[in-house]
Parts: structure tokens; C-alpha cells; sequence
């Protein structure tokens, strides 16, 4: 037996502007449930780098540490080449 349209529940449809203003993706859980649940993609994309990097730091800690190591010189060097343009600026 062929289950007709009307057995279904209508599907709410948004637009792209809709949910990227609103930081939600709507998922549809069952066919027959008609509410739709809301996830917060920021929050599980956040949960899944902070399990990344505790997974990162947790298997291989020597190279961690001297990766974290490269990002503080990078960023000390980049302080300092900042510092000296501004200062030749205004000398």
C-alpha cells in the first residue's frame, strides 16, 4: 500500500539567511515527530576541537609541547616586528 502526502508532516523549510543568523542547524529527527531540534553547531564544532586537541596532547605530549612551543616564538616574533615598525614610524 502506497502511503500518500498527506500521511507525512509538513516540513518547515528556512533559508540559508534564516539559520546562518540564527548559528542553529535544524535537524529532522523522526517522520512522524512534527517539532524539529535545534542543534548548536558552534557548540559541537567547539566540543569536537577541545576533544582534538586533548586526544593531540594526550598521544603524542612531546610534540604538543613543542608545537605550542613554535606558536609562542612565532607570536613573539611577530610582537617584536610590530614593535620595531612602530617605532620606526615614529622616529
Amino acid at each position: 500500500m502506497l502511503t500518500q502526502a498527506r500521511d507525512f508532516p509538513p516540513v518547515r523549510l528556512f533559508s540559508a539567511v534564516q539559520r546562518k543568523k540564527s548559528g542553529f542547524a535544524l535537524v529532522r529527527c523522526h517522520r512522524k515527530r512534527r517539532d524539529l531540534i535545534a542543534v548548536n553547531v558552534k557548540k559541537i564544532a567547539g566540543l569536537a576541537g577541545i576533544a582534538l586537541v586533548l586526544f593531540f596532547v594526550i598521544a603524542q605530549p612531546g610534540q604538543a609541547a613543542g608545537l605550542v612551543g613554535n606558536i609562542i616564538d612565532f607570536l613573539r616574533s611577530s610582537a617584536e616586528s610590530v614593535i620595531t615598525f612602530v617605532s620606526n614610524v615614529f622616529s
